[in-house]
């Protein structure tokens, strides 16, 4: 239940609405919210309905807010390929689109790299999606609006996973 955990994560609106910050839904079996963002300068940890653990260094230690290059800051998505779960991520201030992976969609999930370089623009917020056997990275930046923040366009490119199942790092203005 999406409410079952009270409002942390969330910000409740003028009505006493709960309002997601950055929702994304997994394809499990039971269907997993998962949610996280910043509420001003409070980096907010990503939440699991299903109290998953965090997200995990090499080492098997928890990614801490100052692994500014790693850590989890908002705009999580979650998708399946070949039996293995890839949450991915922005870092926030170092602008980076990241992923981490499990066996399991309530975790816990081990950092595993960069999916794209930084683009023009501040956020990386994106979504992956399989169509027609091949893999694709929807996201946005402001290109079209010389850097204009809140002026962003949508794009697209194919994703491509090596054979041990790591993704490509994509640069996105390099042809």
């Amino acid at each position: 239940n999406l409410y079952s955990g009270g409002n942390q994560g969330m910000m409740s609106s003028s009505e006493g609405l709960l309002l997601l910050i950055d929702p994304a839904v997994s394809d499990a079996l039971v269907i997993d919210n998962v949610y996280g963002g910043c509420r001003m300068a409070d980096v907010r940890p990503l939440q699991f309905d299903h109290n998953g653990e965090h997200i995990l260094d090499e080492n098997g230690q928890p990614l801490l807010a100052e692994d500014e290059d790693r850590r989890y800051f908002e705009g999580p998505w979650m998708h399946k390929y070949n039996g293995l779960y890839y949450l991915s991520y922005s870092t926030g201030t170092t602008h980076y689109l990241v992923y981490a992976t499990s066996e399991n969609p309530d975790g816990p999930f081990t950092y595993r790299g960069r999916i794209m370089e930084p683009v023009i623009g501040w956020t990386t917020h994106h979504s992956i999606v399989e169509y027609k056997g091949k893999w694709y990275l929807f996201y946005h930046d402001c290109e079209l609006s010389n850097g204009i923040n809140h002026r962003r366009c949508v794009k697209y490119t194919e994703l491509k996973y090596n054979e041990d199942g790591t993704i490509q790092t994509i640069k996105p203005y390099e042809f």
